[in-house]
């Protein structure tokens, strides 16, 4: 605690323990016109810390604090490719805005303007609103700030998504035209068993049960930072077994033969990662290339033939479904959003 006379008023310094985010010592600073409303504000600023309620982001900004203290933070607890995607709504959208107003003067106004500025898609403008949110609550648990304004702003609220289940005729068609093909094995897995991207390209053979049909869904492979990594599956209802139906088994015995006399080939250039699809070479596919074929459907099919985005195949699929021990008796009990009405009959192919 320190009171000065600098000049024509008297400067306060009050020492306000360490920055929870940095470890340094924190001191707070006020100015009074005379030594007794310095003492006064002394007082004030003791009590409150003392009390818990005394927070001060001094003169730290919202761009400062988002790239120098919430992302790095936020970067051990969420997955890679979440943690890029909110750098991404921050940098393009945060901090061109409201980058340069101090964290402790933000106020909701500032946010509401920012979230009007967005010239995107009403989803996209939600993402921002809640990545903002999520940094500014942060900041308030690490008594930054006082309170979190951005819950004060509205973002617009995205209409419902229509989701376009495909038909059984056009999975036929793509698993027909597919014949042969090696990317018909992750197309098969998302039509059959209703996998994810990333599921299907991480499936291992040591998870799948050529006997009965049943694989089960334990990790995922993702594309971050020009690295391929496994994680865990998206959704914890994605975890576990998933019945194939017949054909789709077929499929994979007839895979599994062609793959064994690939690696007999390729003898000491085979990469053993037991994976059920690979590159040719026992390697992990990148998602982001797997993407970029599905492309080619659209030119075999038609743009009409086959619905947008490629991916909703996965919610055609028949076999989204538990053994019959833990079945829960529709897709929509696997994916959470498509009836048991939307599935294909036994043999599609």
């Amino acid at each position: 605690m320190t009171i000065r006379k600098r000049g024509d008023h008297y400067s306060v310094a009050v020492s306000a323990g360490t920055d929870p985010v940095t470890g340094k010592r924190r001191r707070i600073y006020r100015t009074a016109a005379t030594e007794k409303a310095a003492q006064r504000v002394e007082r004030q600023l003791l009590g409150k810390i003392e009390a818990g309620g005394f927070v001060d982001a001094g003169r730290l900004t919202v761009a400062k604090y988002l790239s120098g203290h919430w992302l790095p933070h936020h970067r051990t607890r969420v997955r890679s490719r979440t943690h890029q995607r909110y750098d991404e709504l921050l940098r393009l959208h945060v901090t061109p805005a409201i980058g340069g107003v101090r964290l402790a003067k933000l106020e909701p106004q500032h946010v509401q303007a920012m979230l009007a500025g967005v010239n995107r898609s009403a989803q996209t403008v939600q993402h921002v609103h809640r990545c903002l949110s999520a940094a500014l609550a942060q900041a308030v648990r690490w008594r930054m700030v006082p309170t979190n304004v951005a819950t004060a702003a509205k973002a617009p609220r995205p209409p419902r998504p229509t989701l376009t289940i495909p038909t059984t005729d056009q999975m036929g068609r793509i698993l027909r035209a597919l014949d042969g093909d090696p990317f018909r094995i992750p197309v098969a897995l998302a039509v059959g068993g209703g996998l994810r991207r990333g599921e299907a390209l991480a499936l291992r053979w040591a998870d799948v049960n050529l006997d009965t049909g049943v694989i089960r869904v334990v990790r995922s492979l993702e594309a971050s930072g020009g690295e391929l990594r496994f994680t865990e599956p998206k959704t914890a209802r994605g975890r576990g077994p998933v019945q194939l139906p017949s054909w789709g088994t077929g499929i994979l015995r007839t895979h599994r033969r062609e793959q064994l006399e690939r690696r007999l080939l390729l003898g000491d250039g085979w990469h053993d990662g037991d994976l059920v699809y690979d590159n040719g070479d026992g390697s992990p596919v990148d998602p982001d290339v797997c993407s970029a074929d599905s492309a080619d459907w659209y030119g075999v099919f038609g743009r009409r033939a086959v619905p947008r985005p490629a991916p909703r195949l996965r919610h055609g699929a028949p076999g989204g479904q538990r053994p019959p021990q833990d079945r829960l008796g529709s897709v929509g009990s696997r994916h959470g959003r498509v009836h048991a009405r939307h599935v294909l009959p036994r043999d599609p192919a």
